[in-house]
């Protein structure tokens, strides 16, 4: 971790009723948790575009652990996946086509957190991507390729043009969900 919490710092300015947090302490952005798209296209590509795989899984998401930058030292705890819901893929004005997802409520404490608060809240945001750490089941897919074929051609293109990667088939779980520069999928 590159920006590990001290754990031991003294704050002689806080009081008890500090440590009660109360809701006007947070703020309640939305972000986009996970789109039905293929991340990491270049390197390691895997496919979460299956229908129906996201959805039957974003509940798993409520209650996850926030963090910035996938650094999962307690202390970087920022905040808590509050609720979720599913977005169906639609066209913006400028004629992008977003995929389907899962958006999610997130609850970050802005008092003990205030820097990101404010990065999240102005306009426009200098906070605005999101990541997951999925743990997932999947299948080749090119399934008549044997294993180490498909593991050195993974992440490129077949004869075709079709892209060789992971197909997420069922999510297993959400271990925490990150602020970040940028993230794998480019709709998050």
């Amino acid at each position: 971790d590159s920006s590990s919490p001290n754990y031991s710092t003294y704050y002689p300015e806080v009081t008890a009723e500090d440590l009660n947090p109360k809701d006007a302490d947070f703020i309640y952005p939305v972000f986009r948790m996970l789109s039905e798209a293929i991340v990491h296209k270049q390197h390691n590509p895997i496919d979460f575009s299956k229908a129906g795989i996201l959805k039957a899984a974003m509940n798993k998401l409520k209650g996850q652990t926030i963090n910035i930058d996938h650094e999962t030292a307690l202390g970087n705890a920022i905040g808590s996946v509050m609720d979720v819901s599913w977005q169906k893929g639609y066209t913006t004005s400028d004629g992008i086509e977003v995929p389907a997802g899962i958006n999610a409520t997130l609850k970050i404490d802005g008092k003990s957190n205030p820097r990101i608060a404010r990065g999240i809240l102005m306009d426009p945001p200098s906070i605005h991507s999101n990541s997951v750490t999925v743990r997932f089941k999947w299948e080749q897919s090119h399934p008549e390729m044997e294993t180490e074929e498909f593991y050195n051609k993974l992440g490129s293109f077949d004869s075709k043009g079709e892209l060789i990667r992971r197909v997420v088939i069922e999510v297993v779980s959400f271990h925490e969900t990150s602020l970040v520069a940028h993230g794998a999928d480019p709709f998050a």
